[in-house]
Order: C-alpha cells, then sequence, then structure tokens
C-alpha cells in the first residue's frame, strides 16, 4: 500500500476491512484521488471516480458524473450524479446534491461515514459500518 495514501485513509476513521475496499474500489475505477483541501475558487469538473481525502473549502466546486468519496469536512459545493457517495460531514456552509437532489446536511454531522446511494429514483442514505 501507497505511504501517502495508507496516512490519509487512517485519517477517515475506516478500520483495515473498509480500508482494503477503498484500496479495491480504488485499484478498479482508477478514481482521480486527491490528498490536499479543494481550495476557494477552485473546480473540478470531471466524468471520472473522484476520492477527495482533505476538505473542501467554501467557495470551492466539485462535480462529477461518476461516484465520489470525501472524507473531509464540505464546505463548498459538491455535486454528484454516480452511483453512490461516502460522505463525512457537510458543515452549514457546505452544500451537496446528488441526482440533483440537495442532501439534508444534519445528516451528515456527526463525523461518522455515509453512504449515499440511488436506485429506481430513490435516494438512499446509511452509515459506513466500521
Amino acid at each position: 500500500m501507497n505511504y501517502k495514501f495508507k496516512k490519509y485513509w487512517r485519517k477517515t476513521g475506516l478500520n483495515e476491512y473498509w480500508g482494503n475496499v477503498l484500496i479495491d474500489i480504488i485499484k478498479e475505477k482508477k478514481p482521480k484521488v486527491y490528498y490536499r483541501p479543494i481550495r476557494s475558487g477552485e473546480e473540478i469538473k470531471t466524468d471520472m471516480p473522484i476520492n477527495i481525502f482533505d476538505r473542501i473549502n467554501s467557495g470551492a466546486r466539485v462535480i462529477t458524473e461518476s461516484s465520489i468519496e470525501i472524507f473531509g469536512i464540505i464546505e463548498g459545493i459538491v455535486a454528484c450524479n454516480g452511483d453512490y457517495m461516502i460522505i463525512k460531514q457537510i458543515s452549514p456552509k457546505g452544500n451537496v446534491l446528488f441526482h440533483d437532489e440537495a442532501l439534508d446536511r444534519k445528516l451528515f454531522n456527526s463525523n461518522e461515514l455515509m453512504l449515499v446511494t440511488y436506485k429506481d429514483g430513490t435516494t438512499n442514505i446509511a452509515r459506513v459500518e466500521k
């Protein structure tokens, strides 16, 4: 396992099982991976899966047509139309759209990883078991 990845993976609070699941996803889907904060004024727009191991600052925008995993606090704007999202925390300043539906930030403030999926026109949110 890459040292840089392992360092950030530990910050997420995942246990070894979920860390290995994440490694498998990264190997299979080859997402864009960011180990740094997404800065105010920065915009990331892609069709590829994205993994962000740091925060998304206020004024930053992340938009993807694929899945996204964010392990830091979201203070900017995130829009995702992929199969799933994994989110840890949305600040009062942050806004997250999943399949054009705004997510209730109150559901994402327990500092636990949450899995958001979209199936048959319904958004489902569940805690990721560690």
